[in-house]
């Protein structure tokens, strides 16, 4: 059972209205390598965290941070500032493939399904040609979701490192390191 300040510091999804809650619950477990979760109660971004479910209440999938790995968790921050992308990041099987994929829009505002190495490159370099900084993927309450009933999907939102409130610029670049970290071991695990 968790104490009230342990409460406090997960993050949970409901996944009640989710018809393939295993499968949500092993996709989300799936990338847990290479995402930063962030907490809007406890206002901490976890690194390295653990993911349960199907414990006490099976509908519900509860992300902890590691207190063992301190160093990945960044405390006091308020991330009101991390905005949606529209950028989702979807399992293959979708499509009949492996890996993980990234639904973006084209040009044509067309949604299309782009391999997720690739489209995470190709993402970054947007983000710094268009917007002038960084691309910092993290995902929060609400992002885990379900695709016509069958398959789970996650949208990202994005952190502006430059307008994170009452932090000091240290604080800033460990939020970006720590973002970018998790996105490269992602990465390297062979996504496609």
């Amino acid at each position: 059972m968790m104490s009230s300040v342990d409460y406090q510091k997960a993050v949970i999804w409901s996944l009640s209205k989710f018809s393939q809650q295993k499968k949500a619950a092993d996709f989300f477990d799936s990338l847990r390598t290479g995402l930063c979760v962030y907490s809007p109660g406890a206002q901490s971004l976890y690194g390295k965290y653990d993911v349960y479910w199907g414990t006490s209440q099976r509908e519900k999938l509860v992300v902890m941070p590691d207190f063992a790995q301190h160093l990945w968790t960044i405390q006091r921050l308020d991330l009101s500032t991390a905005r949606q992308t529209g950028i989702y990041l979807v399992p293959g099987e979708i499509i009949g493939r492996d890996g993980f994929y990234l639904s973006v829009r084209d040009s044509s505002k067309k949604r299309i399904l782009v391999p997720a190495k690739t489209g995470f490159s190709k993402i970054a370099r947007l983000f710094e040609k268009k917007i002038g900084q960084p691309f910092c993927p993290i995902v929060t309450r609400g992002d885990l979701r379900e695709f016509r009933q069958s398959h789970p999907y996650l949208h990202l939102h994005h952190i502006d490192i430059t307008r994170i409130p009452v932090v000091s610029d240290l604080t800033k670049r460990d939020v970006l390191d720590m973002s970018r970290q998790k996105l490269s071991s992602l990465l390297s695990e062979g996504l496609n």
